[in-house]
């Protein structure tokens, strides 16, 4: 469980890596556990810039989801540090034990500043998810959500030259169409079949 909380021999690993590679950023994903944030040390004592790709509310909450698999229901009980709440909430694996070790890493966490201190982006995946960040105290500048840039639209296909399909409602379909005059991919309120493509939202990419 110490490796988990905070791991020296992670903190060794990654500095010979960076030694060897001589990285000019980092950018991390789920590392809590995996690697422990033991590592965050590291990349800053060789002064690299850390980019954390958010995939779960863990920086927030002990249990990572913002749920409480115990009693099915959604908790934000933590939002305002006091990590105590898995104990008795039993959130995680259904168990006191185990709700109080992921209370005790986030507090240690806490005191250490170690997320804070030490991280220069955090990107989230969703305005909901930096919203929860902001509530919980992180600091919203370092906070940013990066979007895929496209430009949606809707109007009528017409004719259309099927490329490539995947058939069923939800499917996608890969076409070329004569009105628009664009290769598009088909991904939202659209029907492909093996005989056409029917639906009005278009994502033109």
């Amino acid at each position: 469980s110490g490796r988990i909380i905070y791991s020296l021999h992670a903190r060794k690993k990654i500095e010979q890596l960076i030694e060897k590679t001589k990285p000019d950023i980092a950018h991390l994903h789920m590392i809590e556990h995996q690697l422990s944030p033991s590592i965050l040390h590291s990349l800053k004592k060789y002064n690299i810039p850390i980019i954390m790709t958010t995939h779960q509310a863990k920086l927030i909450c002990p249990n990572y989801r913002l749920f409480n698999w115990h009693t099915k229901q959604v908790c934000e009980k933590c939002l305002d540090g006091h990590y105590y709440h898995p104990f008795f909430e039993k959130c995680h694996k259904n168990s006191r034990m185990a709700g109080l070790l992921i209370g005790v890493e986030a507090y240690l966490h806490k005191m250490m500043k170690i997320y804070e201190t030490n991280i220069d982006i955090l990107h989230v995946p969703s305005k909901f998810l930096a919203a929860k960040f902001v509530q919980a105290g992180i600091d919203e500048k370092k906070i940013e959500q990066l979007k895929e840039k496209k430009e949606e639209k809707e109007g009528t296909i017409g004719k259309a030259e099927i490329i490539k399909v995947q058939t069923g409602a939800g499917g996608q379909a890969t076409i070329k169409s004569e009105t628009l005059g664009e290769t598009i991919i088909v991904t939202t309120r659209a029907k492909a079949t093996r005989e056409g493509v029917e639906g009005v939202s278009v994502n033109f990419y």
